[in-house]
């Protein structure tokens, strides 16, 4: 009963990193189409995953512990029109540019 048991939460613990392991960070700038200056305040959304972001000073925005998989990554700012790109995410990304315009 003891191996049984030491078998099952082995298994266990192995199932939860296979599970942890499978969420990237999703991370990058949004910025201007034109001047490529960094715009402040925008939103970024992952819809169909529950998840969004709000861009900083320098248009850096990251979202953690996104599963991986295809989704909609939609952004969006007041005085721009509103972007969508569908995605796949397999890795870590974290050098993607959004422009706006």
């Amino acid at each position: 009963m003891k191996r049984v048991s030491f078998i099952l939460v082995t298994f266990l613990l192995f199932l939860c990193q296979a599970i942890d392991a499978q969420k990237v960070l999703l991370a990058g700038k949004v910025v201007d189409a034109e001047s490529d200056k960094p715009i402040e305040y925008a939103s970024i959304l992952l819809s169909e995953k529950g998840l969004w972001a709000i861009s900083n000073e320098k248009g850096a925005f990251a979202i953690k512990e996104v599963t991986t998989g295809k989704t909609s990554l939609t952004v969006q700012c007041l005085g721009y029109q509103k972007r969508t790109l569908h995605i796949d995410l397999n890795r870590n990304v974290t050098d993607i540019v959004l422009k706006l315009k």
